[in-house]
């Protein structure tokens, strides 16, 4: 880290000090060879001392600093990671990956494992972070803690405890009616007070590809069945499939 040079003037017995401004915990400071006897610098402060003798003196000396930046660790970051949903039989959807970063400079190889306390058939892939677990019925109806670590390659780590229990039924439509160009819908296992969203498709794929959907209507507020969507069916589109999308 290159500082500005100055020049200063100093009598012979004088002593000279000064401090590299702007520096850091991770800097260390050195003179380069040819610096003036008995001139000294503090390795950490960076502050600079010299008296000069009566034989130093008259004379001009060009005194460089040596400053060297060096690496400092620092441990992996794990963000906020949702519940994780739990389904009997089925595997656990979760890649750590997602949820976790390096901020060094450049960033390390992270591996990752799960510490004491997790289900004892739980593993994770120390490479790709993928979790790997099929839940007993007994486990997928409890609520459980994934305690998450990550590790650098100089060992640094951070840990994480990662909930994980039974699924959550969202909400779904349970019963359709068209009344003329309108359709009535029943819906059920609505939180109250959610946002939702309908989005139609004619595409009779199963399923459809997800470019097939499109939204209908505004976004609402569940409150009573029947929930109305008029001027949905037209002589154009005769029939449709909709589903329910819970806004963030």
């Amino acid at each position: 880290m290159p500082r500005s040079p100055r020049e200063t003037e100093t009598p012979e017995g004088s002593e000279v000090s000064c401090r590299a401004e702007g520096c850091q915990a991770e800097e260390v400071f050195s003179l380069a060879p040819g610096a003036p006897e008995g001139a000294t610098i503090d390795p950490v402060l960076g502050v600079f001392t010299w008296i000069p003798t009566e034989c130093q003196g008259p004379s001009t000396n060009l005194i460089t600093i040596t400053v060297v930046v060096q690496e400092v660790n620092e441990a992996p970051v794990i963000g906020a990671v949702p519940r994780v949903g739990l389904a009997a039989g089925a595997p656990t959807l979760f890649n750590a990956t997602q949820y976790v970063y390096d901020p060094d400079c450049p960033a390390q190889v992270l591996t990752y494992s799960l510490d004491q306390g997790s289900p004892a058939n739980a593993t994770i892939d120390p490479a790709s972070g993928v979790l790997d677990w099929v839940p007993t019925p007994e486990q997928a109806a409890q609520n459980h803690t994934l305690n998450l670590r990550v590790t650098d390659e100089l060992g640094a780590s951070a840990t994480r405890e990662v909930p994980a229990g039974p699924v959550i039924p969202g909400p779904r439509i349970v019963q359709i009616r068209v009344d003329g160009d309108a359709v009535l819908r029943w819906l059920e296992a609505v939180t109250a007070g959610q946002e939702l969203s309908v989005q139609s498709t004619s595409e009779l794929k199963n399923p459809p590809p997800a470019t097939a959907w499109s939204p209908v209507g505004s976004p609402f507020v569940w409150q009573a069945n029947p929930v109305p969507l008029p001027g949905v069916l037209t002589g154009e589109k005769p029939q449709a499939f909709f589903r329910l999308v819970r806004s963030p």
